[in-house]
């Protein structure tokens, strides 16, 4: 929400700090999923295939240590 040095007291002002902030908010969601989707799954999702692609021998190498 936007911040204001006095403080939205009246009815018709927060109302009014609404009308303007919804519109900005709906336009920003639609984007953000339709237009331009986040990639942080993929990249995460990546970069753990990558960890236990470098970890599987380490492990394979200690399970074989304990026998």
């Amino acid at each position: 929400m936007v911040l204001t040095i006095s403080g939205a007291s009246r009815d018709v002002m927060l109302l009014d700090r609404l009308i303007e902030t919804a519109p900005g908010a709906v336009l920003g969601t639609l984007i953000n999923t339709l237009v331009l989707p986040p990639t942080y799954e993929r990249r995460a999702r990546e970069a753990t295939a990558e960890l236990h692609a470098v970890l599987l021998p380490v492990r394979l190498a200690l399970d074989a240590l304990t026998r």
